[in-house]
């Protein structure tokens, strides 16, 4: 799990704890926030991580409609825009998988 593996490195280099992370991810990110949510504690445990609180912004999957010049959300994924029924190549947010904020002790 690459996200754990950078916030052990982050932990190791600063030698500190933290106390709390934030992701973003995205609906296409194709990671279950529930099941992060779920297990954080479990990975997290025997690390500096541990006890940590873990929140989530999940980020809606959105597209960009050129002739329509306007975004429209993506629901599952599907880029037709609603307006003009117009196939989207642009996909503008909702695959993110980032490290919003990390709390340090």
């Amino acid at each position: 799990m690459r996200f754990v593996t950078l916030l052990i490195a982050v932990l190791l280099l600063t030698g500190n704890a933290f106390a709390a992370g934030q992701l973003r991810i995205g609906t296409l990110a194709g990671v279950e926030p529930d099941a992060l949510r779920f297990t954080h504690e479990v990975v997290w445990k025997g690390t500096l991580a541990e006890g940590a609180a873990l929140m989530i912004e999940e980020v809606q999957a959105e597209c960009w409609c050129q002739p329509c010049a306007a975004p429209f959300p993506a629901d599952g994924g599907v880029c037709e825009c609603p307006r003009c029924g117009a196939i989207s190549r642009e996909l503008r947010q909702g695959r993110e998988l980032q490290l919003a904020s990390l709390e340090l002790l």
